[in-house]
């Protein structure tokens, strides 16, 4: 079979035989453009306006972004014009199919289904992230799709590094720098952890520029100075975790160009990785014992590190995973839901070191997918990620990993026959980019393994497997194919339902980021200003963001009982009930509504808010606080006469006390008369040597 039109390097990926499409090829080089600027956000999505500054840009653009991509590919291509499903759509339906299942069997929906708020994570972003694998394969398949992608991703990165170098200088943009360690750049990423892992595109520009046939001139020059922007910026980032991934990218290239002979490219390789390690030393004010080299050492002196570069805070963040594991093993706690498993399993010593620590990611993708979709979902990741490597190295007519074989040298291709077979040799630069997007894709995973999980790493990760293993380039019969119909009938109404689908998803993302833009801008308003209009605002426009209703209902609550003003006070009451149906997990609501009960003299309505709470937080230290506190109350007089024997004997039973738990357990029987109260304050002093009296009444005070 003969493809025409492709004199460029544009092989009909997913359309039908004979000349490609105009229409076709516009779309591929728009779909590449959307992601690419779907990256731009994740790297540079930033309102200083906002509370979790990332968060809300991301859902707002990037979902609409992605469904946009699927509705121009769908529409371009129109029934008729699929590829054939393979390996790797089967794998990525499953994957896909897993996390709604998940996301519907998890403790608390809206984590499950959106994720942790300013975290990656949730049902809706796996689902986007498996739309870019199905549509990049099948889009960037085409050079002047993969150029137009390259250009878009070239120039996040060096305005990445132009940011991160003002910083550096003193200079102020548009948005805040927030508070990070000194040398270490966020850059318009607001983190710089984000910053490196937006770096390690390095990797994929820097190989797609030296694969011969991939890109253009102008494109290899637009690539090259991406590298070089991507390598400042894991340098200004100090990320320990981009720096691995670098090193895993780099003896990826060395051993593949060394087995391919490539002397230029090793030539090339060797020079961008000696200006990487000077860059570092330069950088660092103490030289070889500053900054990277400074943070390594420190770690490895501390006591629990692993191999002398992970911290002790990450293993006990993988600790707590497992846990979840072994908890819930098949569905998690939903693909969102790592904090959820935090919440119960945090050890002791963090929790009393900060009472409102709520950690999101536990620094380890692995870890992250297995606590969120359980082994079933983890299992399915890696099917994902094996399809797409298996793929990519089968395909006919490639060099694994070289980009540049019998194809790109415009010999014959594979079982053509000679000049007289039915196939003539593609066009140089049709085949698959392997070395580049295989190398990136194993630097983005080494990131992923002890970081946090990334978006700036994960949607390029997911547009590299596309690049990895294109999809067949034939398309599917009017009679037969997937769908098994005859006349292609049921295969133009699925894909008709299917492009109605992409169209209402894309539009409901666009609504829904709107609004949850809108209100996060009035939750940084009302945080700011205490103002109870602002929090009903974002309650309103946001109502399944449980965060919102908690400060609507806080901030209606202390109005109310300044004021004494009972309606007031229900609807604070109800804000708070709201938010725990929301997310019965979340201590912060139940502090309050027990203080609110105690305050009216209600034990019973205190303790029951109080117990559920530490069912989700066995640890929870403010939790502990007002029970204890009640027990005190009760000592005083100021409870009825029958809570302060229950209240106190409860707690004491109670087997997992924290600090604050035997503080206010020793003030309960120091009120009561009771020797107990010395051996219960020696438990605390024991526990937490350095909280004071006035500590511990501020963390009581202070809230969830």
């Amino acid at each position: 079979m003969t493809w025409r039109g492709a004199a460029r390097g544009d092989v009909p990926n997913g359309g039908a035989p004979g000349r490609a499409a105009p229409a076709a090829r516009r779309a591929d080089v728009a779909v590449a453009i959307l992601l690419g600027l779907a990256v731009l956000v994740v790297a540079a999505g930033y309102d200083p306006r906002l509370v979790a500054a990332n968060w809300a840009p991301r859902v707002a653009l990037v979902y609409p972004l992605i469904g946009a991509a699927v509705v121009v590919w769908l529409a371009a291509r129109g029934p008729k014009g699929f590829a054939r499903a393979d390996l790797v759509d089967v794998a990525v339906g499953l994957f896909c199919l897993w996390q709604v299942v998940a996301a519907l069997a998890a403790p608390v929906a809206g984590v499950a289904w959106l994720g942790a708020y300013n975290r990656v994570g949730g049902a809706v972003w796996w689902l986007a992230m498996g739309a870019v694998v199905v549509v990049a394969r099948r889009a960037l398949a085409r050079r002047a799709a993969r150029e137009s992608f390259v250009w878009v991703i070239a120039a996040t990165v060096v305005l990445a590094a132009v940011v991160a170098l003002v910083q550096v200088l003193g200079g102020d943009p548009w948005w805040e720098r927030g508070p990070f360690t000194v040398g270490r750049m966020p850059g318009p990423t607001g983190n710089p952890v984000s910053l490196g892992g937006l770096g390690l595109l390095a990797v994929l520009l820097g190989a797609l520029a030296l694969t011969p046939g991939t890109l253009s001139r102008r494109a290899h020059w637009v690539a090259l100075a991406g590298t070089a922007a991507g390598l400042t910026a894991v340098v200004l980032s100090v990320s320990r975790a981009a720096y691995l991934g670098l090193l895993v990218a780099g003896v990826t290239l060395a051993v593949v160009w060394g087995v391919r002979r490539r002397r230029r490219a090793l030539v090339w390789l060797a020079a961008a990785a000696a200006a990487t390690v000077l860059a570092t030393v330069l950088y660092s004010p103490g030289g070889v014992a500053g900054l990277l080299f400074e943070r390594i050492a420190n770690q490895a002196q501390k006591e629990g590190a692993v191999a002398g570069q992970i911290d002790a805070k990450r293993v006990d963040y993988w600790k707590v995973a497992l846990e979840g594991v072994r908890e819930r093993p098949l569905v998690g706690y939903g693909p969102g839901g790592y904090v959820v498993a935090f919440r119960r399993f945090v050890p002791a010593d963090l929790t009393q070191k900060d009472p409102l620590l709520a950690v999101t990611d536990p620094h380890g993708i692995v870890f992250l997918m297995a606590a969120g979709s359980g082994m079933i979902g983890l299992a399915l990741a890696l099917a994902v990620l094996a399809s797409v490597a298996v793929s990519g190295l089968r395909g006919r007519g490639r060099d694994a990993f070289s980009g540049e074989g019998d194809e790109a040298r415009g010999a014959p291709a594979s079982g053509s026959g000679g000049p007289s077979g039915n196939r003539r040799a593609p066009v140089p630069g049709t085949g698959p980019p392997l070395a580049a997007a295989g190398a990136y894709g194993l630097a983005a995973l080494a990131f992923l393994a002890v970081s946090p999980t990334e978006a700036t790493v994960v949607l390029p990760l997911c547009v590299a497997a596309g690049l990895f293993c294109p999809s067949p380039a034939r398309a599917v019969p009017t009679g037969r194919g997937l769908l098994l119909v005859r006349h292609g009938k049921l295969t133009t109404g699925a894909w008709a339902v299917v492009l109605a689908a992409a169209v209402a998803a894309t539009g409901a993302s666009v609504w829904l980021g709107t609004s949850l833009w809108r209100a996060d801008a009035a939750f940084r308003a009302a945080l700011d200003g205490r103002d109870r209009a602002m929090a009903q605002k974002a309650a309103e426009l946001a109502p399944l963001v449980p965060r919102y209703q908690v400060l609507a209902g806080k901030i209606a609550l202390q109005e109310a009982v300044e004021a004494g003003d009972e309606c007031l006070l229900a609807a604070g009451r109800d804000r708070l009930l709201r938010a725990v149906d929301l997310d019965p997990t979340d201590p912060s609501p139940r502090v309050d509504l027990a203080k609110l009960a105690l305050r009216q003299g209600d034990a019973d309505a205190a303790l029951a808010q109080i117990r559920a709470g530490l069912a989700a937080n066995p640890r929870h230290s403010v939790l502990q606080a007002v029970w204890g506190y009640a027990a005190v109350m009760a000592a005083r007089g100021e409870l009825a006469e029958g809570d302060a024997g229950e209240l106190r004997a409860g707690l004491e039973a109670y087997p997992s006390k924290v600090a604050d738990g035997w503080y206010w357990l020793a003030a309960a029987a120091a009120a009561a008369g009771d020797d107990a109260a010395a051996a219960a304050a020696a438990e605390a002093h024991r526990l937490a040597p350095d909280l004071t009296a006035e500590d511990y009444e501020a963390r009581l005070t202070g809230g969830a």
